[in-house]
């Protein structure tokens, strides 16, 4: 069964119809219930919101990416708490999904970590967060990208030079080395997304070096390609992933103009955003003119490619611009035209107060307008508009976020619409870090405190997630932080580059809020009570569920008995089919790969019925603009240190070996891998039994096992054998169909050893593991019962934090970039503390702390400190 929470928001939050504003209006009792319907909606369709936090945004193959997920509500900020489980992702530079983890809360808070294999190639990688009920808005789902190094790269640097058109594309790649260190290069492979790998034989070349042969591919309009690399280079694998860059000549332009059109005989705003055909913003300037080739202005983009400009169409005239891009290309772009019977909306900030004034085209018709301005779904704002000239409202009147205006006619139809952004630093909550010592020794103790509280010093509560990096290493990121991530970047439909820019700069948001969307709720769509509604559910814990019917058939049937039991897990239940011959397991959870069986039974107890077992579905992969990154020489070092690290706690990495032939008996090792295996079973591999000519002849090995022509009896058992092959139970199977050869091992299990199968296994079990794992007898499948592997949580895990007495010998060398990790420090009175060891390195520490409070306040602040010895 599934529930739908529904989350209740505080009416005092809102600010209803009717609160006095600085024109005295007559409010309008047509609009009266404005704030209530999108009250209304979002009782029925809630919204959350995620920001990950995690301990750094580059690594290492074989690192660890240590995270905290911040589940809120997408109208307060405050914390949420309804979905049990959050999905967190890791996606290649080429769109394929390396890793998906199903995390659970820990006293309430998301955490966990995501492990790197240490032969993932280097590239820009995307973490991307949501919920099962954010499945209803993807567009929303977090997105974070963070680089992942080969170790390779501190030695060898790869320069690709590609040669691009519409249609084809080559590209040679340059070999060059770092330092003194010798190193060589061979065999090169390469491939295009998921096409076929090419191979180059370079003749195990000293650096530097170059590639003779190009290697050519199909280049995809419209389409983002990269050109995965792989090569060896002494002994080791190099793996990366390159993007292809499109034709330096081809950029687009898109305008908008500011509350939907154009208006003739007005000063309208016009904003604009240039791309590349990769996705990524591009630089340009440019000069608009008239129909008559007249120049009117001259333009320039500002932060990722967007700016706007002032223009005042004449009334018949229309207008183009000429934009040039970095390469000095030239392109022609055709202005919107302007609509004569347009209303339009046009806001100006000055100092505390937005202005909102109308522009009327000169085709017009009067009629009654409406104006509702709300932010996130709070509406603070709501009334006729009459012939005043402009609409003056307090800045205070705004909760930090995007702010959406509508003008909106008789009939609740949007005429225009404009998007502003509000940032009010006093929403936020202040957080002061302060510690025992100015300056620490090598792997000494660093006791920190933390007070949080409001813009009037009145102590908070709620917890934080910290994080302290070694500067010589790695510096924070300062382009994407909590309070970014969670008042723009999770309300914007789109990729937004460097998001924290824009919350130091209003001509650059305003740019923004021009050029994309706010999309969570359709407003005018409430106003007229078409309320939209969830598809996808919150989860509260983990569910199986499927239909039972006829074989062969299509009818479903009824009061089945279904049941469903996991041996690692210790886990069993039963259930029953309704009317739609329907049935649900939930209100457990266990750890991936647990590993189910369920069964389905006729009313009469029979198997002659067919078990479907629903699918488990998630969200479409996409693969996303990706960067151009070049590693400068603060990176190398880290990496260079991150491989020695690895060394130190795993031992060498993997190695490419030359290929040697070792002449000798093999040895088969007995594994009982079948999900029904006991320890105390027969088992049997398939070099004991392969003189034999049939499965028959090799259960005559077996103590306890009796074959008479095709009968197979357990200790004199009446009741024959279950058969499982591959895990699947058949019926009536003559294992003469099977080839002995393709078998791989054969386990017996007798009496209490088959208790699993219940009343079926009374006669014993044959299980057969055969070596390709897709044999299929003749006949005897049985519908009744299905194996199935669910998405599992993770298992929670720990930052391990080494702690250093005084009289400890200095043994072995502490490499730690990420100093220390803490996801679930609380705040208690607006006091918070945390301790941890410092590392060998002499360098300054970054402390990072992002976090929420219990009323939805967004704790984000830097500190810093001193690690070095005195000489």
């Amino acid at each position: 069964m599934k529930t739908l929470f529904v989350v209740v928001f505080s009416v005092c939050a809102i600010t209803l119809l009717g609160q006095k504003t600085d024109v005295n209006q007559d409010i309008n009792n047509g609009i009266n219930l404005a704030g209530e319907k999108v009250l209304q909606q979002i009782k029925i369709f809630p919204q959350e919101k995620i920001h990950v936090h995690t301990d750094r945004s580059t690594y290492v193959a074989g690192e660890q990416i240590w995270y905290r997920a911040y589940l809120v509500d997408a109208v307060l900020n405050r914390p949420a708490y309804a979905s049990r489980y959050v999905y967190v992702e890791l996606i290649s530079p080429a769109g394929e999904l390396v890793r998906l983890d199903k995390i659970r809360p820990v006293d309430s808070l998301f955490h966990n970590s995501i492990d790197l294999p240490e032969d993932l190639p280097e590239g820009m990688y995307m973490i991307r967060a949501y919920t099962n009920f954010m499945r209803n808005r993807p567009d929303y789902f977090f997105e974070k990208k963070v680089f992942i190094a080969d170790p390779q790269s501190a030695a060898i640097k790869i320069i690709p030079e590609f040669d691009i058109d519409d249609k084809r594309g080559s590209l040679r790649i340059g070999f060059h080395r770092y330092g003194s260190q010798e190193a060589d290069v061979e065999n090169l492979k390469m491939r295009v997304d998921t096409g076929k790998i090419k191979e180059i034989d370079i003749d195990k070349k000293k650096l530097p070096a170059k590639t003779s042969e190009e290697f050519s591919f199909k280049t995809i309009p419209g389409k983002r390609q990269t050109v995965y690399v792989e090569f060896e280079s002494n002994g080791r694998l190099f793996k990366k992933y390159i993007p292809v860059p499109k034709s330096e000549k081809d950029f687009d332009v898109s305008f908008f103009p500011e509350g939907g059109y154009l208006i003739d005989s007005a000063h309208c705003k016009l904003a604009f955003k240039a791309l590349k055909t990769n996705g990524l913003s591009e630089d340009v300037t440019g000069e608009i003119f008239d129909n008559n080739d007249n120049l009117i202005t001259s333009v320039q983009s500002g932060h990722a490619g967007m700016g706007s400009f002032l223009i005042f169409p004449e009334k018949g005239k229309t207008y183009y611009a000429v934009f040039k891009n970095k390469s000095g290309e030239s392109k022609r772009f055709q202005l919107p035209a302007t609509k004569p019977d347009a209303c339009v909306l046009k806001t100006n900030w000055s100092r505390s107060k937005l202005y909102i004034t109308l522009l009327k085209g000169i085709k017009y018709v009067e009629r009654p307008l409406y104006l509702v301005i709300h932010t996130k779904g709070l509406v603070v704002y709501a009334n006729a508009w009459t012939d005043q000239n402009t609409l003056s409202i307090d800045k205070a009147m705004f909760p930090s976020g995007i702010t959406q205006i509508l003008l909106l006619d008789g009939d609740m139809n949007p005429l225009s619409e404009r998007l502003v952004f509000c940032f009010n630093e006093n929403e936020l909550a202040k957080a002061e870090i302060s510690t025992d010592k100015p300056d620490y020794k090598k792997r000494e103790r660093v006791s920190a405190k933390v007070r949080v509280t409001d813009a009037n010093n009145n102590p908070l509560e709620g917890d934080f997630s910290v994080s302290v990096t070694d500067n010589r290493d790695i510096l924070p990121d300062s382009t994407f932080t909590i309070v970014s991530s969670l008042l723009l970047c999770s309300d914007i439909v789109g990729y937004i580059e460097s998001p924290e820019h824009y919350l130091k700069s209003i001509a650059s948001i305003d740019a923004l809020l021009l050029t994309q969307g706010w999309k969570r709720y359709n407003v005018p769509a409430v106003l007229k009570d078409s309320f939209d509604k969830p598809v996808h559910y919150m989860e509260a814990g983990q569910e199986i569920s499927g239909t039972v019917k006829r074989v062969l058939g299509s009818k479903v049937n009824a009061d089945n008995s279904v049941s469903i039991f996991s041996l690692n897990a210790s886990y069993a239940d039963v259930s029953v089919s309704d009317e739609n011959g329907r049935f649900y397991f939930n209100g457990f959870e266990f750890p991936d790969s647990t590993t189910y069986i369920v069964q389905a039974l006729s009313k009469k107890g029979k198997s002659y019925v067919e078990l479907l077992i629903d699918k488990e579905t998630f969200p479409e992969v996409k693969q996303f603009a990706v960067p151009d990154f070049q590693p400068d020489s603060m990176l190398l070092r880290y990496i260079e240190k991150s491989d020695l690290k690895y060394t130190d706690e795993n031992g060498i990495r993997a190695t490419v070996l030359e290929t040697v032939t070792i002449t000798g008996q093999k040895v088969n090792e007995p594994q009982r891998s079948s999900t029904y295996s006991s320890m105390m079973s027969t088992f049997i591999t398939s070099d004991k039994f392969e003189r034999y000519t049939d499965l028959y002849q090799a259960l005559m090995l077996v103590g306890g096992v009796m074959v008479v022509g095709d009968k197979i009896s357990i200790r004199g058992s009446s009741t024959p054998p279950v058969i499982i092959i591959d895990d699947v139970i058949w019926e009536d199977v003559d294992l003469r169909d099977i080839n002995i050869m393709d078998v791989e091992s054969i386990e017996v299990l007798k009496g209490a050893e088959a208790a699993v199968l219940g009343s079926k296994g009374a006669g014993g079990a044959i299980i057969l593991t055969t070596k390709r794992g897709d044999i299929t007898p003749k006949k005897g499948a049985k519908f009744n019962i299905k194996i199935v592997r669910p998405k599992g949580y993770r298992k929670d895990v720990e930052f391990y934090s080494p702690k250093y007495e005084p009289d400890d010998q200095m043994t072995g060398i502490d490499r730690r970039t990420t100093i220390f990790w803490k996801p679930n420090v609380k705040i208690s009175e607006g006091n918070a503390e945390f301790d941890f060891y410092t590392a060998d390195s002499n360098s300054k520490y970054s402390v990072i702390i992002e976090g929420i409070t219990g009323e939805g306040r967004i704790i984000r602040t830097a500190g810093s400190i001193s690690r070095g010895d005195k000489q």
